[in-house]
């Protein structure tokens, strides 16, 4: 169906049912794979702020997942320490 539709640069696709998507994720990628070289099918600026503000977050995510997963190590190894004895707690 995407393939029959053929987007051209200035289209719109519109699918009235929209179920998965399926239908306009073809239509994209076909568009991308036809024009992706074509100088004249540039991304909008706005699209262009859009994917840096996402490559942020993505970044930022990646970082804050870093940040959440670096105890464990410390932790687990500090945890074996204590469990082999090599490190003694008191009481007093």
């Amino acid at each position: 169906m995407a393939q029959i539709l053929d987007p051209k640069p200035g289209e719109e696709i519109y699918d009235p049912c929209c179920g998965s998507g399926g239908l306009l994720i073809n239509c994209a990628m076909n568009f991308r794979e036809r024009y992706h070289n074509d100088p004249e099918v540039a991304p909008l600026p706005v699209q262009n702020q859009i994917a840096t503000i996402l490559s942020t977050i993505d970044q930022k995510l990646a970082a804050e997942q870093s940040r959440k997963e670096a105890p464990g190590p410390l932790f687990a190894s500090l945890l074996h320490v204590l469990i082999t004895a090599k490190i003694r707690v008191s009481t007093a």
